[in-house]
């Protein structure tokens, strides 16, 4: 847990000295039981090692992990449509199911740093998000406008997504839900990361169900961007920095 934290914190690269040496180890009462070390082994796939003793007993674990949040997409934008499209190869097969889309945005959502409601038939309108040093994760639970304003880290839009004006994105644009973005002819918009659309919920938002009612397949989406309004570049390193305010999940592990 400690060396998830320090990753989370901090960039680490592998080194065969450990970045947590000889720490105390302690028991439910809070008495020191122990010591253990953490080493980074690997960077690809992420890889720690962590060593414990506790009297005459020692224990080592080895444990892959991998950052949470949204799949890396290989595409700049990605219209996730039904279930006629076909599935691209080598998109995450979590992003295929609609239920599954769904248990991605509870993730996200938990680790928000804004959340906005607006309510059915109302809209939240946006203004500058974030800063280069402080990538934001931000849900919008409804219809959203962002205008003529500059923003950093996870746009996570589950109604309609209008864009006006002069506007810019650095991170991901995620449409989840109603799966529509929509820009206005005067729009002048750039996105470096990657934007993607996908419809997981009807379109019969109420007061008491106002995401609307779960689909089972994947619906239509709608992209609706005026010809030249918007330069959509991908960029890994974008999409990277837009997730690293997710934890570190474990994939596999090991002891011996």
């Amino acid at each position: 847990m400690e060396g998830r934290e320090r990753l989370q914190k901090a960039s680490l690269v592998p080194a065969p000295v450990p970045f947590i040496k000889d720490a105390t180890l302690l028991d439910t009462n809070g008495r020191q039981a122990g010591r253990y070390s953490v080493t980074l082994l690997r960077s690809d796939p992420l890889t720690l090692r962590s060593a414990g003793s506790i009297g005459p007993a020692r224990r080592t674990i080895e444990v892959r992990l991998k950052r949470s949040g949204f799949p890396a997409l290989p595409d700049a934008v990605t219209l996730n449509e039904n279930e006629e499209v076909p599935f691209p190869v080598g998109r995450d097969a979590q992003l295929e199911a609609p239920e599954d889309l769904e248990g991605i945005v509870e993730g996200i959502a938990r680790h928000a740093t804004d959340v906005h409601n607006p309510g059915v038939g109302a809209s939240v309108s946006l203004g500058p998000i974030g800063s280069p040093t402080d990538y934001r994760i931000v849900v919008v639970n409804g219809d959203c406008e962002f205008e003529s304003a500059t923003g950093y880290g996870i746009l996570l839009v589950r109604g309609d997504l209008a864009l006006n004006g002069t506007v810019s994105w650095n991170g991901l644009i995620l449409v989840i839900g109603q799966g529509v973005l929509r820009a206005s002819t005067t729009t002048v918009a750039w996105v470096s990361g990657a934007v993607f659309l996908t419809r997981t919920r009807a379109n019969d938002r109420t007061s008491s169900a106002p995401l609307g009612t779960l689909l089972k397949n994947r619906g239509l989406v709608t992209f609706d961007i005026p010809a030249g309004a918007a330069s959509i570049d991908r960029s890994e390193a974008e999409m990277k920095l837009a997730n690293e305010g997710f934890p570190y999940v474990a994939t596999a592990y090991r002891e011996y």
